[in-house]
């Protein structure tokens, strides 16, 4: 309970505006939502003011594909986590649209199984990004901040571990 305390006031904050009772407002702040999932904290907004208004709130649309990369398995990640949340709130504020909480389930599997499918098939996607080229790049760097005149370098000016490399070789580790 202690720990959670920043998202706690942080959904309390998003729900000042909401007419809700204070109960209600207390059980909404026990949320499951990640701090940087904005989709998560718009879902309980919605749920929260339809609720006050005494109205069914729904799943809303979501884009649910196969994923083709990397960041399509992400975002099929945050929608597993909306609906995780859509089906928590409907657990805890039971009575509503039973018709919408089936919705979200079956959406839910759905989610899974693409999920599943996108990690299984992992080396078939293409990668958006390149850590060789970085790594290269951050090497390169390292190497011109060592390049000191060879009369100025000694051992002492080196990091621990390291030893004075040769012209075209980077720096070595001591084994």
């Amino acid at each position: 309970f202690l720990c959670r305390q920043k998202d706690m006031r942080h959904i309390a904050r998003l729900l000042t505006h909401i007419d809700l009772p204070i109960r209600d407002k207390y059980m909404l702040t026990m949320a499951p939502i990640k701090s940087n999932d904005s989709s998560a904290y718009a879902t309980l907004q919605n749920f929260a003011f339809k609720q006050s208004r005494g109205e069914a709130a729904g799943v809303g649309r979501m884009s649910i594909k196969e994923p083709k990369t990397f960041d399509d398995v992400s975002h099929l990640c945050n929608v597993h986590d909306s609906l995780g949340l859509f089906l928590w709130l409907h657990h805890k504020f039971p009575g509503r649209n039973l018709m919408e909480q089936q919705t979200a389930l079956s959406a839910q599997q759905r989610v899974i199984q693409l999920i599943t499918k996108g990690l299984s098939e992992g080396n078939l996607q293409r990668l958006d990004h390149c850590y060789i080229s970085r790594d290269t790049r951050l090497r390169r760097g390292f190497q011109r901040r060592l390049a000191v005149d060879k009369s100025l370098r000694t051992s002492e000016d080196l990091p621990p571990g390291y030893v004075i490399p040769v012209e075209s070789a980077g720096p070595r580790r001591r084994t």
